[in-house]
């Protein structure tokens, strides 16, 4: 990463440009067809899934924890154990997020460096076990970064 992208991602996005992406990736996420079975995991109202991720990027991506004052601590592979992710959830999930990227972040070295964050988080999320390799990975206790 260049040096003037050294800055945490919150500094360059800030609280509009978190609120800007989680609206603009929950809207792909309604209308993108490959995202549909991703989409119906959803409640009805998503003012609350939106204010549970706007508070939890905040945090993550350098900024002010807001979510753990409110929800606790986040522990995401715990609170969506429930549903059922696995390559193709999180392969849907990853393009909706990258057209939202494309549409709401202009500096190219940002949008990669968030990219990349976000694929870890989503392949962290997994929980179905589809393979070998993925059997051997969910048995690790270890923690994302």
């Amino acid at each position: 990463m260049s040096p003037d992208t050294e800055l945490q991602p919150f500094e360059r996005l800030g609280e509009a440009g978190i609120a800007t992406l989680v609206d603009r990736l929950y809207a792909v996420m309604a209308e993108l067809p490959e995202a549909r079975a991703i989409w119906a995991m959803h409640p009805a109202d998503m003012d609350e899934v939106k204010a549970r991720l706007r508070g939890f990027l905040s945090g993550w991506l350098g900024g002010p924890d807001h979510y753990t004052a409110f929800y606790g601590e986040p522990r995401m592979r715990q609170r969506h154990r429930h549903f059922p992710i696995g390559r193709e959830e999180r392969d849907a999930w990853m393009a909706c997020l990258r057209i939202a990227l494309a549409d709401t972040i202009e500096d190219a070295l940002l949008r990669e460096h968030l990219e990349r964050r976000f694929a870890a988080m989503a392949d962290h999320l997994r929980n179905r076990v589809e393979t070998a390799d993925d059997a051997n990975r969910m048995s690790c206790h270890c923690t994302l970064a």
